[in-house]
């Protein structure tokens, strides 16, 4: 399931909605049934992804990462891949902290960010 943000402009002004779908399609019948409105209603529709987490305990305080903590983080376009991605990291000693977030994360400075997408990671991760 992935979770979708409209901008949506029609007779009753302008309105922000998030919708649950398995596909753009689906997510703008969504749209349009819940506010009665035609689907060129629809200025702007894009997938909100979902952010995993962890703290990679084998990566922290050296390299690039020396006095740091190492947070890695995968973006997810559906809350399946998210919880895929979770429970592999969680089988893996090094890897400690996993959480799945709604909102792109941002930790201070005693930490090194290591973004990367689903797509990118390998098949030990996707299984």
């Amino acid at each position: 399931m992935k979770k979708y943000k409209a901008n949506v402009k029609h007779d009753n002004g302008n309105a922000k909605i998030i919708v649950f779908a398995e596909s753009e399609d689906l997510a703008m019948e969504k749209i349009c049934h819940m506010e009665g409105c035609p689907a060129s209603a629809i200025k702007d529709l894009k997938i909100v992804p979902y952010f995993v987490t962890m703290t990679d305990k084998f990566m922290s305080n050296w390299g690039k990462a020396e006095g740091k903590i190492n947070k890695f983080i995968i973006e997810c376009d559906s809350l399946e891949d998210a919880q895929t991605i979770k429970r592999n990291a969680e089988r893996r000693d090094e890897m400690k902290y996993v959480s799945i977030k709604y909102d792109r994360p941002r930790y201070g400075k005693n930490y090194l960010e290591t973004f990367t997408t689903f797509a990118e990671l390998g098949e030990i991760w996707k299984k």
